[in-house]
């Protein structure tokens, strides 16, 4: 194997389709016919089947592209690698995080990364959802940045920082009239147990707070009657604080939403011994070279999570 030949492959694979390979790598589709079945003349055995108009790969593709993936890696992490040594300061970091995260952390963390690394490049991948697969999945990924409440498994990461998961009321709420302040908890109390009979607004489950979430009323043993299931964080907040039902959400994302009066009357912790928390940590596939510039934006998100903004 060779690069281009892994990339090519690769492309055809990812793309299923000759055509748009072709087009994604820069060269003729008949150039990338040609090439194709050269590789496969030389294996002595097809890498791909033709199904209907998709090209899919036969098992012995499969395992090509297992190696191959390696290749492209390390290629990868070599070029980055050799850039940081050379290129003096010039770069890019390719980071994946959800939406919300992004307007909440990023307006507050870039402008402190562009003072110390101004000629470095950042594109931004924002997902709604399925943050961790994105990065284990797509090996473009420099840095993963995403709230969780239990440590991933299947990627290196660095912890950020930790928040409070809050429960978001109505203003008002006649179940929140007696919250109480409790050592260790960021806000007044109040006991979950308490919203057993009410609506709730709530992220899906292959959502991190989502799934938070549900962890949550199941540790209490509760069925929540649920209105209304949404992939879009700024709306539970909203229609939780217009009357619409219970939610939860980040501290930082109530923070960024809320004035400090809608806080007072419509955020409150909830936990039994300790609060509900999240950790936002920098997450990157096992193993991975990280570039001076990458380590750098995840000092500057550790200050910026260590402040307490």
């Amino acid at each position: 194997m060779e690069s281009r030949e892994v990339r090519y492959i690769a492309a055809i694979a990812q793309y299923k389709s000759i055509s748009k390979a072709a087009e994604a790598l820069y060269i003729s589709q008949p150039s990338l016919s040609k090439y194709l079945k050269s590789v496969e003349t030389r294996l002595g055995q097809p890498l791909f089947q033709r199904i209907g108009m998709e090209y899919i790969p036969t098992y012995l593709g499969e395992r090509y592209l297992h190696y191959a993936q390696r290749i492209l890696d390390s290629e990868q992490e070599w070029n980055e690698e050799f850039h940081d040594i050379l290129q003096n300061g010039y770069g890019r970091i390719n980071l994946c995080l959800p939406i919300m995260l992004s307007n909440v952390v990023l307006n507050q963390v870039l402008p402190l990364f562009y003072q110390r690394y101004p000629n470095i490049q950042i594109n931004l991948f924002e997902e709604m959802n399925f943050v961790a697969e994105r990065a284990l999945a797509d090996p473009s990924i420099d840095l993963t940045i995403y709230n969780l409440h239990e440590l991933p498994q299947e990627l290196d990461y660095q912890i950020l920082g930790q928040e409070e998961i809050l429960l978001v009321a109505p203003p008002d709420h006649p179940l929140t009239a007696d919250a109480q302040p409790r050592p260790g908890f960021g806000h007044p109390w109040v006991s979950l147990s308490r919203f057993r009979q009410e609506k709730f607004v709530l992220l899906y489950p292959d959502q991190n707070t989502g799934n938070a979430a549900m962890q949550l009323l199941n540790s209490y043993h509760m069925d929540p009657d649920i209105l209304l299931r949404t992939r879009n964080s700024e709306l539970t907040i909203r229609l939780a604080i217009n009357g619409m039902g219970i939610t939860f959400a980040p501290e930082r994302y109530c923070r960024y939403l809320l004035t400090a009066e809608q806080q007072r009357r419509c955020c409150f912790s909830v936990g039994r011994a300790k609060p509900f928390t999240n950790t936002l940590v920098a997450a990157y596939r096992r193993q991975r070279y990280l570039s001076t510039h990458a380590q750098g934006l995840i000092h500057i998100l550790q200050e910026y999570c260590s402040s307490g903004r």
